[in-house]
């Protein structure tokens, strides 16, 4: 019986210091300020001017115009010699973006001149019939020209040798190559000249004269293009987005050299809900305006373009396209930044100045059973509880009249999960529509 007793009151002993220590131990209340420091994603709205008149809005990204976004690239290869943009630089139209080594471009202009102008005094001399004097010309033509062959080939021979060895580059030996070519085209060309010299320019001969000038004139005009093609040139005004080749780098013709963006022509992309999408392009919608965080106050007039005909399966959203009106000079507003998009819908009758129509799910009943919406605060995005008067039902809204001003953000989904002070963030359409 005495030990029955001892167990007894040790037990009863560590019940009550275990009582004690859990007392002392025990987490303190959570204050109403912690409740505040909490941040729950919600669905809002914001009031518009009247109840029938509600203020739809959505997260968007600007981008450049279709049709004016582009890949600038060179027409002929080449090593970069000059590169004087950079990223985000704004570029005029014409302006200078990059400049290709043009030494062999106008080398070949060069030859293809001196052919063209030779084609033309043998044409004439042709037509005004050959002397011996022009045949000793003649001659001598030929020599020269056979002299450049003889030199052209022992160029390539040792360019050949050298690269055999690794000790010349490619383009040393296509340089070679090229020169050889145009020499035996001289020399064939200064003996075919001779001959008729010496034989007599037939009319065939001198129609065939001049369809090889004709040739020789477009492979002039080839390598004229091919000199102002060393020099790449803004093809509109607008914004350098990405610079993807450096100085001195080897490129190949149509390599993309840079992206540009045109900044004045632009343009905003959302996945808007079923409930929008059905208004935009009608009477239903009075006003879609575009707003940046970073321009506090500021709104830009927007108008639809077109949209996507399926929704996406998942988040059942139609992706739209909003033409931006060009913001004035001072204001930047460039591809990639995010807008608020904001969608007022038409009244179809006047209300009166304090009813305004909201979501049926943005009215709760508080603890002392009145019905209530949850303003956000536009500093804090704090909720302060604001009670309201409902009134008719209009399908999935209803009629509401309190302390609210147009302007005002509520909270529509989710009511019955906050407290007074909660810090709420706003979700998109989209994520709000997700259970």
């Amino acid at each position: 019986m005495t030990i029955s007793r001892l167990l007894t009151a040790v037990v009863v002993i560590v019940a009550l210091v275990g009582t004690v220590v859990w007392w002392r131990n025990r987490p303190a209340p959570i204050p109403p300020e912690a409740v505040a420091a909490v941040v729950r994603p919600a669905r809002t709205i914001t009031l518009g001017q009247a109840a029938d008149a509600p203020v739809r809005s959505f997260p968007g990204r600007v981008q450049a115009a279709r049709g004016r976004r582009a890949d600038v690239s060179f027409r002929v290869p080449g090593t970069v010699v000059e590169f004087p943009v950079v990223n985000n630089q704004i570029v005029s139209q014409g302006q200078l973006l990059a400049r290709l080594d043009s030494r062999d471009f106008e080398t070949r202009l060069a030859q293809a001149t001196s052919a063209v102008a030779e084609a033309r005094a043998r044409l004439a001399a042709m037509q005004a019939g050959d002397r011996p004097e022009d045949i000793r010309i003649l001659e001598s033509q030929l020599a020269a020209e056979q002299a450049r062959l003889t030199e052209a080939e022992r160029d390539y021979d040792s360019n050949k040798r050298l690269f055999d060895r690794g000790a010349a580059t490619r383009i040393d030996l296509d340089r070679a190559t090229r020169a050889v070519e145009v020499a035996r085209a001289s020399v064939a060309a200064a003996t075919d000249s001779l001959k008729r010299g010496q034989t007599g320019a037939r009319p065939e001969d001198i129609e065939g004269q001049r369809a090889l000038i004709t040739r020789l004139e477009a492979q002039q005009r080839e390598a004229r293009d091919a000199v102002a093609d060393t020099q790449l040139l803004a093809p509109f005004a607008g914004v350098v987005a990405r610079t993807l080749v450096e100085t001195h780098q080897e490129i190949t013709a149509r390599q993309p050299v840079l992206s540009l963006r045109d900044a004045t022509g632009l343009e905003i992309v959302a996945d808007v809900p079923e409930s929008i999408m059905a208004q935009l392009g009608t009477a239903s919608v009075a006003d879609i305006a575009a707003e940046f965080d970073f321009l506090p106050g500021q709104t830009f007039p927007v108008t639809f373009a077109e949209a996507e005909s399926e929704a996406d399966p998942r988040t059942r959203t139609f992706a739209v396209v909003l033409n931006l009106t060009t913001p004035p000079g001072e204001v930047r507003i460039l591809p990639g930044m995010t807008a608020t998009i904001r969608v007022t819908s038409a009244g179809a009758a006047t209300p009166a100045a304090d009813q305004w129509s909201v979501p049926a799910g943005a009215v709760f009943v508080n603890a002392e059973g009145k019905q209530a919406v949850w303003k956000v605060d536009r500093d804090t995005q704090a909720v302060h509880r604001v009670g309201v008067e409902v009134g008719d039902v209009r399908g999935d809204q209803v009629v509401v009249r309190g302390a609210l001003a147009a302007g005002d953000t509520i909270v529509t989904a989710g009511a019955n999960h906050l407290q007074e002070g909660t810090k709420v963030r706003p979700l998109p359409p989209e994520a709000a529509q997700i259970r």
